[in-house]
Formats: structure tokens, C-alpha cells, sequence
């Protein structure tokens, strides 16, 4: 995988952008995998262990070679893509329960009543938050013609990581609001892929 990122030379202050390819290995004596950086790198030998990255989500590099001591900043955004290569997407399966064309709403005490259509086969939650009044919505499953929202399978990781960072800035996940960008949104694209590789389903409006 090829991403962006900063190189500083630590004697001159120097800062340059640079492309450096990474991959996932891992090596002989070393505990765990590494990501280790095949192209662009300063020394035969720059590499993050992964469970350090994937829990900090920060490049831990600072590295010296003859004449010059470089450190290496990669930006939230191409973190995001490294973490990406720890995950892959489930097909669909007979286990799904709910199923491609169904129409279901979901209603609220206060009133309001969404109403969704399912454009792929999965699972999706008995109880939704209210978009009104913040309260409980339960699901119906009652007839109805025209959907306003759709449930739906995102068709990659890439796409994934895009609703992850939508919710984010909408604040949907609050849980994270102490930590930094990067982090809060990889917390999230985990906790969505494992809800994807469930069966779980995502919503947008029609």
C-alpha cells in the first residue's frame, strides 16, 4: 500500500512530503507482524509493530542513518488506509436474516416514523435513536409502499472508512471525543467492520 507522509531531518529541520509503500509481514526472530516500509523508507529496517499502530494509530519512527537522523510523520488520513490492511470483507450469507426488497419503519413515541427499504440481505437493529426527539424508535415492520432511508451493504473497506469519518464529524460517537482524529475514527471503522462481517447493514437516505 502506498500513502503520504512528512519527513523532518532532525539536523536541519528540513521537511519534505514523500510516497513510501508499506506492507504487512512478518519477520524472523520478532514476535507478531510488523508494517514495514519496503519503499521510500531511510534504513533497510523502518517498521511499526502492528498492535502498536493499531492501538495508538501513530507512526512510531524516528530513524538515524549516516549523515542524518529523520523523523516520520504520516497524517490521520494515511493512517487510516495502513489500518485498513488488517481488515477484509465478508461476503454475504444465508445467515442474514433479513432480506433484499422488504420495506420496514421505525416509530417513535414522539411521532415520528421513518420509514426504510432493504437494498441487500442482513441484519439491522430492532431499536434506532430517534432523529427528532433523541428517544427510542422501534422497528414495525409494518406495510408500507415508499421508503425514505435505505439499509444497505457498502460495497468496500474504502467505503467503510468513509462512513466512519462521517460519523465522526457528526459526533456520532462521543465515546471517543478525548482522543485524537485518527484514533477516534479508526475505533470506529473497527467497531464497523465487525458490524459489517456480522451481517450488519448501514443506512443513507434514498
Amino acid at each position: 500500500m502506498k500513502v503520504k507522509a512528512i519527513r523532518t531531518n532532525c539536523r536541519t529541520g528540513v521537511e519534505r512530503e514523500v510516497e513510501i509503500e508499506i506492507i504487512r509481514r512478518k519477520y524472523p526472530g520478532l514476535d507478531g507482524w510488523w508494517y514495514s516500509i519496503v519503499k521510500g523508507g531511510v534504513t533497510g529496517f523502518e517498521s511499526c509493530r502492528c498492535e502498536f499502530f493499531d492501538r495508538d494509530m501513530r507512526w512510531w519512527a524516528c530513524i538515524g542513518a549516516k549523515d542524518r537522523w529523520d523523523k516520520l510523520f504520516v497524517p490521520p488520513e494515511s493512517l487510516l488506509r495502513i489500518k485498513m490492511m488488517n481488515y477484509s470483507l465478508v461476503t454475504e450469507s444465508e445467515e442474514f436474516t433479513e432480506k433484499k426488497g422488504m420495506i420496514n419503519i421505525y416509530a417513535c413515541g414522539c411521532g415520528r416514523v421513518v420509514v426504510y427499504g432493504y437494498e441487500d440481505n442482513g441484519v439491522t437493529p430492532n431499536i434506532i435513536i430517534c432523529d427528532q426527539c433523541g428517544g427510542e424508535a422501534f422497528s414495525q415492520f409494518e406495510q408500507v409502499t415508499q421508503p425514505s432511508r435505505i439499509w444497505y451493504r457498502p460495497s468496500s473497506l474504502e467505503e467503510l472508512e468513509k462512513i466512519a469519518e462521517a460519523a465522526w464529524a457528526a459526533g456520532a460517537d462521543t465515546i471517543y471525543c478525548n482522543e485524537d482524529k485518527a484514533k477516534m475514527i479508526g475505533s470506529i471503522f473497527s467497531n464497523y467492520v465487525e458490524h459489517y462481517n456480522n451481517g450488519g447493514l448501514f443506512a443513507r437516505m434514498v
